[in-house]
């Protein structure tokens, strides 16, 4: 895969594959744009490192992993075999490092730090179904990105909270781990932050949604 887009046709029932060569170690993240119900992955040699359906919104894929410098390749596809079309694949690499490589549970918060062109990784664990604040506090403009353990990316933010630092407000997440990445908007150093997790009390979880069919009724309460 050449410079950081590619156009492309894809036929039903085919999956198209690109070579990516990642120069040095490093942040790669990969989105699709297309009329249809695209799939991807992403492979190590066999091993499949990573795979999405709709994370980039709109029924596309979003991949985002942290790569050694190596040759990869990308696998698009579409979700049902009959689907087909023309698609936009759009590539970005950042040079840097995972730094820390920490757990962070509910109603806490960690103190922490990162140098250039680094990345602070924090895994949480979900018992059950709940409502969470995930902010920083800092003097920097950070932003996060948090993803599941299939490495499905779940929602980024920017500047959500106070001054340039972000702020998930009201998340529901279901049972589960979760890696939060935060990250500095300039990749450069930070020497001090706070990483918060807290639950919101009183949160409604949201419904599961109900099946209706022809000539059917259903019940409920608003």
């Amino acid at each position: 895969m050449v410079g950081t887009y590619q156009q492309g046709i894809l036929i039903a029932g085919r999956r198209n594959s690109y070579t990516i060569t990642v120069p040095s170690d490093g942040f790669v993240s990969i989105y699709n744009d297309s009329a249809f119900d695209s799939y991807g992955r992403l492979y190590d040699g066999d091993e499949l490192l990573a795979e999405d359906d709709d994370a980039n919104g709109d029924e596309d894929f979003y991949l985002y992993a942290f790569l050694e410098a190596g040759t990869y390749t990308l696998e698009v596809s579409a979700y049902d075999d009959y689907e087909c079309g023309y698609y936009e694949l759009f590539y970005s690499f950042t040079e840097g490092a995972v730094g820390d490589f920490d757990e962070i549970t509910l109603n806490t918060y960690v103190i922490d730090s990162m140098r250039e062109n680094e990345i602070d990784i924090f895994e949480l664990v979900i018992t059950e179904g709940v409502t969470v604040d995930i902010y920083s506090v800092s003097g920097y403009d950070l932003y996060a990105e948090i993803y599941t353990i299939n490495d499905v990316l779940v929602e980024y933010n920017d500047d959500g909270g106070s001054g340039s630092n972000f702020l998930f407000d009201n998340l529901y997440l279901e049972a589960g781990t979760y890696y939060i990445y935060v990250e500095e908007y300039f990749s450069s150093p930070v020497d001090y932050y706070e990483l918060h997790v807290y639950t919101v009390i009183g949160a409604i979880p949201p419904e599961e949604p109900v099946e209706m069919y022809f000539n059917s009724s259903v019940t409920g309460t608003l």
